[in-house]
């Protein structure tokens, strides 16, 4: 019996010390081997329309950002350029986003007036977010409504 005891035994010190040395020290060559891998940027674009909206500043919030106040964008802002265009590279975890455009202006088409967007007037376009993926988005006066409507229910 105590034979078979220290083969046991012996045995587990064996497999101990082997799966030990298995182990090594080496990290296989990858330094960043415990590091999460950078999420991917997208680009959302399109363009701001009631007519072109011409320097207006689009800027994107998280769904539950918007719906709190609008106090922290999602990412960086930028302007509509003369065709009312405007691109936001986003690196932001999946999730809706909503873009809220201010200021600028736009050519009134039937007098050829230039109007300019008052304080407080704001237009909205509501989007699913995917990391990664482009997305066109216009922002308009119907896009608005959209999100007005989503924000109520």
């Amino acid at each position: 019996m105590n034979l078979k005891h220290l083969f046991i035994k012996s045995l587990f010190i064996l497999t101990a010390v082997t799966s030990l040395v298995s182990c090594g020290g080496g990290g296989g060559g990858d330094d960043d081997a415990g590091v999460a891998p950078q999420r991917p940027t997208a680009n959302v674009s399109g363009n701001a329309v009631d007519a072109l909206i011409i320097g207006a500043t689009v800027c994107p919030y998280s769904w539950a950002e918007a719906q709190s106040g609008f106090a922290r964008t999602a990412g960086n802002c930028v302007t509509t350029d003369e065709n009312g265009f405007y691109n936001l590279s986003l690196q932001l975890p999946d999730q809706p986003i909503v873009l809220r455009l201010e200021g600028g202006h736009y050519v009134e088409e039937a007098s050829g007036t230039n109007v300019n967007l008052m304080d407080g007037q704001y237009m909205y376009a509501a989007i699913n977010f995917v990391s990664g993926h482009d997305v066109s988005v216009m922002i308009t006066p119907l896009t608005t409504l959209h999100y007005g409507l989503a924000s109520y229910r």
